[in-house]
């Protein structure tokens, strides 16, 4: 089964998996046979509850550097 997906060492956008639709199937890239991940972390990645897990982290980061100081407030020379 093919997946788009991009591999972190040789760039390529193209990954392949066996057909058994199993979740722990290894995604491989086609150019270099890197391996990528499995079939259930694909899976996770793409759904909505990472991208809003994601944005919660984010989000949280953004805070806490406020009220740290860090990120609003000017620099003392």
């Amino acid at each position: 089964m093919k997946h788009d997906i991009s591999c972190p060492r040789c760039g390529c956008s193209e990954a392949l998996s066996s057909d058994k639709d199993q979740d722990w199937d290894e995604i491989t890239c086609i150019a270099c046979d890197e391996f990528i991940g499995t079939r259930d972390y694909l899976s996770g990645f793409h759904s909505r509850h990472y991208r809003l897990h994601a944005l919660s982290l984010s989000l949280g980061m953004m805070i806490q550097m406020t009220h740290e100081g860090g990120l609003l407030s000017p620099k003392a020379a």
